[in-house]
């Protein structure tokens, strides 16, 4: 939200405009940050989420302007594209509404910028995949005319918008921006596109498309769409298909973005499954002679135990994160050989094989993991890193005036080090407090994955490295980079809680609490959702204020056990 509403404050130095926000109940953090940093923002407030469409007509309602702009708040848009979108709505009388080209944080054209309206054909092969075949989505350079806008960045005139009823509330979150489009075709008023300027529309949080919420708003959305506007959408034979189908499409569809999100930990033990299979085969053969040496029960129980076991320490090590780094694989290797020993040594007799093969299974469950990760590295072109330290080299644009802040930003806010980028440079730094929106459009237009884009702000005080719509970026601020926070380490906490709950029970005779009470916690941890140790209201042992940012910036399971015993036994 800071970077947009920084964008639009340059833009209201130059234009006399009016920027309302409408705070669908984000935290009390985040609105404590930005208001006092816009003063000249009107901030409306609201303590339910109201949906898109809801949240979007209160604003105009409040709007004293003739025009209205309904943008997104993770774009960047230039007063050049707002002089040019007022001259189009005034043009002519059978202009409704204006468009414009979106790119998305690494440069690439953002195919919802120009629309056709969607049918069943269209709508089936856009959510397999096949865009090709759709025919959805236009050209990056279609005509000044479109079918179908984006709700990220909608200019309208205020009375057009209000005639046509705005956007229709009962779309919650999705559909809203096709069905405003097909009510001003049905009034006889087009949308004019301008794709010779550009805006960026941050998109990199595809993960959420593998959300059953998201893809049933998603689908409901478009079953409402055809309802309301189509006849045929009313038949009440029609309507039990057109359900049937949309659900099938919403079940393939979160599949197929589900798929993606577990696609590494799938592929690994896939991978070291068929090798180890074959490797323990041959060596039946080769080395022991003997076909029968590893039963069939080795194959269909142990071998893929042991697999398991390499995945869940990768997955404790934190490898399945965003960034490839092969130091938590040799962490999680080192856990896997302690593991896979322990597990050879309380098996009963019977299933004691060879202790070659624990060896050449530990080794495979490192090395297919690692040629995955290096033909990834190598086809994705991301670099494979061996170390917790982060080297972020970039060159500073338009000039190194504030490299001294940025770095202590770094320092203070993450793990990278910031260096002088040599030529060519292979990522570049935009100081968005000395250069216009356009210069930062352009560099990030420019970019196309030639190389990537960090944008600066001293006075709002964070780095974000530009995502694209299908990869996610980072932010480096005061209020992110919690490491608590990532998934791998909410499991974790999770599973320490069960431990010591085991613990806490036997222990309860020494502490500082009574039997019942040390009993009542341990149900709710385990049956209501509390974890012994944290910062909110459902904590046994609650953090002071003092410790709460450092704890979860630098989140570690050492942590909650301190400060389970400290709190149990001491204070």
């Amino acid at each position: 939200m800071h970077l947009t509403l920084s964008t639009l404050q340059k833009i209201k130095a130059k234009m006399n405009i009016e920027v309302i926000v409408v705070d669908n109940n984000s935290s009390a953090d985040t609105l404590a940050y930005v208001k006092p940093r816009f003063p000249e923002v009107i901030f409306i407030s609201s303590d339910i989420n109201l949906g898109f469409s809801k949240a979007n007509n209160l604003g105009v309602n409040h709007a004293n302007s003739d025009n209205i702009l309904i943008l997104n708040p993770d774009t960047i848009i230039s007063e050049e594209v707002i002089q040019r979108a007022l001259e189009l709505l005034k043009a002519d009388n059978d202009t409704g509404a204006v468009a414009v080209k979106m790119l998305d944080g690494q440069g690439n054209f953002l195919p919802e910028s120009a629309r056709g309206f969607p049918d069943l054909k269209s709508s089936f092969f856009k959510i397999l995949g096949f865009k090709k075949w759709s025919s959805y989505y236009k050209t990056q350079d279609s005509n000044d005319k479109i079918e179908v806008m984006s709700g990220a960045c909608m200019f309208f005139q205020k009375e057009i918008y209000q005639k046509l009823g705005g956007l229709d509330e009962r779309y919650f979150m999705y559909g809203e921006d096709i069905d405003i489009s097909y009510q001003l075709h049905k009034n006889g008023l087009h949308i004019k596109y301008i794709h010779d300027l550009e805006i960026v529309h941050f998109k990199g949080r595809s993960s959420v498309k593998s959300n059953w919420r998201y893809q049933t708003a998603f689908y409901n959305a478009m079953k409402l769409y055809w309802q309301k506007n189509f006849q045929w959408g009313q038949h009440s034979v029609l309507n039990f298909f057109l359900s049937l189908a949309l659900w099938g499409l919403k079940f393939i569809s979160a599949m197929r973005h589900g798929l993606k999100q577990v696609f590494f930990p799938l592929a690994d033990f896939i991978g070291i499954m068929a090798v180890s299979s074959m490797f323990t085969y041959f060596w039946s053969i080769w080395i022991k002679n003997d076909l029968g040496f590893l039963p069939p029960f080795f194959y269909y129980l142990v071998l893929p135990i042991y697999t398991l076991v390499a995945i869940v320490s990768m997955l404790f090590a934190k490898f399945y994160l965003n960034e490839i780094d092969i130091s938590k694989l040799v962490k999680a290797s080192i856990a896997n050989l302690a593991l896979f020993l322990t597990i050879y040594f309380i098996l009963p007799i019977d299933f004691k094989y060879s202790r070659a093969v624990i060896i050449i299974l530990w080794f495979i469950s490192f090395f297919v993991p690692l040629v995955f990760r290096w033909s990834y590295s190598k086809y994705r072109q991301i670099p494979l890193l061996f170390n917790d330290a982060r080297y972020l080299e970039s060159e500073i644009v338009p000039d190194n005036r504030n490299e001294t802040s940025i770095a202590k930003l770094l320092s203070n806010y993450s793990n990278y080090r910031l260096l002088k980028s040599q030529k060519p440079a292979v990522s570049f730094i935009v100081d968005m407090d000395n250069s216009t929106n356009s210069e930062t459009i352009q560099w990030i237009g420019n970019s196309n994955h030639k190389y990537h884009v960090w944008i600066y702000s001293e006075s709002g005080d964070y780095l974000i490295k530009s995502h694209g719509k299908d990869e996610n970026g980072y932010i480096i601020a005061a209020d992110e980079n919690f490491t608590f926070f990532e998934w791998t380490n909410m499991l974790r906490k999770r599973i320490l809680d069960v431990g010591l709950t085991c613990l806490a029970l036997p222990l309860s005779i020494f502490s500082k609490q009574t039997v019942s009470e040390i009993f009542s916690a341990s149900k709710r941890v385990l049956f209501n959702g509390y974890s012994w140790v944290h910062f909110n209201e459902n904590a046994i042992y609650r953090l002071p204020d003092d410790i709460v940012e450092d704890y979860k910036r630098n989140y570690s399971l050492k942590a909650d056990v301190y400060y389970f015993f400290r709190y149990m036994f001491i204070s």
